[in-house]
């Protein structure tokens, strides 16, 4: 958990607004 909080907030936004699409497409798959 405090290794999480070291992660810049910045980056998960950037990782998820990446990564969005292929998320969406693995809940279609299902």
């Amino acid at each position: 958990m405090k290794q999480e909080l070291k992660i810049p907030k910045v980056f998960i936004i950037v990782l998820n607004w990446n990564g969005w699409r292929d998320t969406i497409g693995c809940l279609e798959s299902l």
